[in-house]
């Protein structure tokens, strides 16, 4: 599903979007720029993550150990390739770098209305 794209509302204005709500649009308005291959990894990969996200997830360590995102990898490249995905390593630690990355900006944001 491609979106169009569309202006957003200054956020000194009354009514404008909270910084969380911009950022998740914006976010999966760019997501949904990612070629198709890519499109179907980032939905495995952010299963990986829902099922590992929450309190004392390494997500959130503030310096992310290398080799536990790498066996992150091998799991979301397991089960991908069980669903017949093609499979590029680097792709996929990119957008697990990715994902980690806008699940900690997210997470860190103030909630407003």
């Amino acid at each position: 599903m491609e979106m169009m794209y569309r202006g957003y509302p200054q956020q000194s204005r009354p009514g404008g979007w909270s910084d969380r709500r911009r950022i998740q649009t914006e976010y999966e308005y760019i997501r949904g720029l990612y070629p198709l291959e890519l499109r179907k990894w980032q939905r495995v990969i952010e299963e990986e993550f829902d099922q590992n996200d929450g309190p004392g997830s390494m997500i959130y360590d503030e310096w992310p150990d290398r080799e536990r995102l790498y066996r992150m990898r091998s799991r979301i490249m397991r089960n991908a390739e069980e669903q017949g995905h093609r499979s590029d390593e680097d792709a996929v630690l990119v957008m697990i770098l990715h994902e980690m990355l806008r699940r900690r900006m997210m997470n860190n944001l103030p909630v407003t209305g």
